[in-house]
């Protein structure tokens, strides 16, 4: 086996008089490369294609002893060790072969596989834990039919599908509507009451959770109130409170800060991130792009029905480079659209948000306006996701521009 050239190999690469490129990459900037060859070795198995399946394994082994160089180098781990660690796991997980342990069929030795991993501290709390957040929108979802088909959600059709959400799934998923689903007549706590029943709750512990909900918005002296006299945004935090009592797993939210003053905005905004840092899973969908950009770590941006782009936000940013100009300004800026150095410009009075071509130098931008017009701020920034959007599919109706 040549894997020891492979590893010296690179060694040389990151090497005092190795590549230069090799020796500027991180474990970061080499994320990318993982899944492009990832998806290539892919590509090969389904086109039936052994000479190609070859090289890009290759490609891609040479990705993970890329990692383990940078990890050796930084006095972490080596190659060795990687190596290592996966076969004493291999081992310890199929005692079946290494051992003594006899285990007749797959579904045995899955339920040892997962009691090995508790043993190894990797107890997981939810079905759902251990799935990697990155994954692309199919895979993650062929992940989670795969985990849940383990514990009896696997069926094979329709009425069996919603005969077991009636079951167990109506606890584990709350869901807030853009219409709002209030009964206007009720009283708001007898309303809440009635929900939270529904999804499961006993009655005691309905009441404790709603008090709890309606002094965290504000709302405790209007519990006895007919939701019809409340407020678009009161309203709103009742449906939001309706959504999340029960606690559940997942937490759907259509337009969640509709009707909602700054102030219930932020308050909403906080309480969302609490919850996804206590572990619950957020799919948000609304229209306001700047929203997405406060609570959401992975996007998808649908256009007109279609997908146009998705994954995490930070690295959708990232590939559009630090090119955006934030201008805030007094007196007229109308010769600044002139410039060759701009590709696209939005005024908006005393403020405007500027595109540069690439390779371009914001302090050129910066020195050829200054004493023209008075700059009471010049940010360099990421562009905006609304401006990401708009450069995607154009300028569209709004109803046709949808983010999660």
């Amino acid at each position: 086996m040549n894997l020891d050239k492979l590893l010296n190999i690179m060694s040389s690469l990151r090497g005092e008089k190795g590549c230069p490129w090799d020796r500027e990459q991180t474990k970061e900037t080499l994320k990318p490369f993982i899944i492009e060859e990832a998806y290539e070795v892919l590509e090969a198995i389904d086109e039936n294609n052994p000479d190609a399946l070859k090289e890009e394994l290759g490609d891609l082994l040479f990705q993970i002893i890329f990692q383990c160089q940078i990890a050796d180098e930084n006095g972490e781990f080596s190659m060795s060790d990687v190596v290592d660690k996966i076969c004493r796991k291999m081992i310890a997980r199929h005692p079946h072969v290494f051992g003594d342990a006899d285990y007749m069929t797959s579904e045995e030795v899955l339920v040892h596989w997962e009691e090995q991993k508790k043993k190894e501290g990797k107890k997981r709390e939810s079905v759902m834990d251990g799935i990697p957040k990155n994954l692309p929108s199919l895979m993650h979802a062929h992940s989670l039919q795969d985990r849940v088909s383990r514990i009896g959600f696997d069926w094979k059709n329709r009425d069996e599908v919603m005969v077991k959400l009636d079951e167990e799934m109506k606890e584990k998923i709350g869901y807030l509507p853009e219409d709002r689903g209030l009964y206007p007549k009720m009283k708001v706590g007898e309303l809440l009451i009635f929900l939270a029943e529904l999804k499961g709750l006993s009655g005691q512990m309905a009441r404790n959770q709603i008090d709890h909900w309606l002094k965290r918005f504000d709302l405790t002296d209007w519990k006895l109130k007919k939701v019809e006299e409340l407020s678009r945004g009161m309203q709103q935090k009742v449906q939001f409170i309706a959504t999340v009592v029960h606690e559940p797993e997942l937490i759907i939210l259509d337009e969640p800060f509709s009707g909602l003053d700054p102030v219930n905005t932020k308050l909403l905004k906080d309480i969302m991130l609490e919850m996804k840092a206590d572990g619950k899973t957020i799919i948000f969908s609304t229209h306001r792009m700047e929203q997405v950009e406060m609570v959401c770590d992975n996007i998808c941006l649908i256009n007109k029905a279609e997908r146009v782009l998705e994954g995490s936000l930070n690295q959708i940013k990232q590939q559009y480079g630090k090119n955006t100009i934030l201008l805030d300004y007094e007196g007229d800026a109308g010769f600044i659209k002139g410039f060759d150095e701009i590709s696209k410009i939005d005024d908006y009075g005393k403020y405007m948000e500027i595109k540069l071509k690439e390779q371009v130098d914001p302090q050129l931008l910066l020195n050829r306006i200054v004493g023209k017009i008075r700059v009471n701020k010049f940010e360099v920034r990421e562009p905006t996701l609304n401006a990401i959007f708009i450069e995607k599919v154009g300028v569209q109706d709004e109803e046709n521009s949808v983010s999660h």
